[in-house]
């Protein structure tokens, strides 16, 4: 599956530009590659931007592997504690103590998705989709085509 999406980023100094991205992915949902098609050079998305387009690319089938993965909102503590904290959706695996943490606040390149264990990426993707309002963004607005061959 090749998708294609669009969207609009806001920079941090208010600027709009728009994004396009070309998204490979096989049928499982595991993701082959995430190329840049059109995007301002100097502006990077942010985990978020790239969850709320995954959420809108990858059928509504995929689950969470709620059996093996839970999700949840968290804070990741930073060094300085006046600056507040990170936030984070923290994967952790089901019985046990181990868990990962995935900041959401900042900037990475368009590749982020491949950085990421493809079973804690489906389980993100899932609980983004049901738990999107938890995260105090304005929701990205992505414009998807597909082509299934």
């Amino acid at each position: 599956m090749i998708c294609f999406a669009t969207s609009k980023i806001t920079s941090n100094s208010g600027l709009v530009y728009p994004v396009t991205l070309k998204v490979k992915a096989n049928r499982r949902c595991i993701i082959r590659s995430i190329e840049i098609i059109e995007l301002h050079h100097q502006i990077k998305l942010r985990p978020w931007q790239i969850l709320d387009m995954l959420s809108a690319i990858f059928p509504r089938y995929v689950h969470s592997h709620d059996t093996q993965y839970e999700v949840s909102f968290g804070k990741n503590p930073v060094e300085n504690p006046s600056m507040g904290y990170h936030p984070c959706l923290v994967v952790k695996k089901v019985g046990t103590d181990i868990e990962k943490r995935y900041r959401l606040d900042h900037c990475v390149e368009a590749i982020w998705a491949l950085t990421i264990n493809p079973a804690h990426l489906r389980a993100m993707i899932y609980w983004w989709r049901c738990n999107r309002n938890q995260y105090n963004c304005p929701t990205g607005e992505w414009t998807i085509w597909r082509n299934e061959n």
